[in-house]
């Protein structure tokens, strides 16, 4: 029975120093083990370790779930971005084509100069030139239809003509100046 204490004994010494790296590695001590103690120390450097190794899991869960958080919002920020990106691609295709050669832009000014080239004696070239924004264009063309209502002519019957010189415009794009000659024209007689 004392061979086989002494060769366990021998075992247990042997185990402690080949993991003698691992122990350190995990912040412990190779305890001194006595004949006369061998299971306690051993015990207390288990404890130790798996605690230790215990509280490493609980830290790595709580790491994983913040970098889920994390990864869930930089996700919703790319998605954003990547829907402001279309909304940029859109918008810049858009600006391209209104300043294109048939764009909006390009009508806007084709009447604009129609008007001037019609109406020079009641236009301000200070308040309606090529330049001028869309809305101060719209401004002076809502003061100008209110100028021609005062002539009893009805808002109805203007609504009428400019609906039908916008139909002609969108059918036949051509007809766009002439259609404004038109307007003015009829409001001149």
């Amino acid at each position: 029975m004392e061979k086989q204490v002494n060769q366990e004994y021998d075992n247990l010494k042997e185990l402690l120093q080949d993991n003698s790296y691992m122990i350190a590695e995990s912040g412990e001590s190779v305890t001194n083990v006595t004949k006369e103690e061998p299971v306690a120390p051993v015990e207390v450097l288990h404890n130790n370790v798996r605690n230790k190794k215990l509280k490493a899991e609980d830290d790595m869960d709580r790491y994983n779930k913040a970098v889920g958080v994390v990864q869930k919002k930089l996700s919703e920020k790319k998605a954003t971005l990547n829907g402001h990106k279309q909304r940029y691609v859109m918008l810049d295709n858009k600006k391209t084509q209104l300043l294109g050669a048939d764009g909006g832009v390009q009508k806007i000014k084709s009447v604009v100069r129609a008007i001037l080239r019609t109406d020079k004696e009641h236009v301000d070239i200070d308040t309606l030139n090529e330049d001028s924004q869309p809305t101060a264009i719209l401004k002076w063309l809502g003061a100008q239809l209110e100028q021609y209502s005062a002539y009893d002519e009805k808002p109805e019957n203007i609504t009428k003509i400019i609906k039908r010189l916008k139909k002609m415009a969108v059918s036949d794009p051509s007809n766009l100046v002439n259609c404004w000659f038109i307007f003015a024209l009829y409001y001149q007689s």
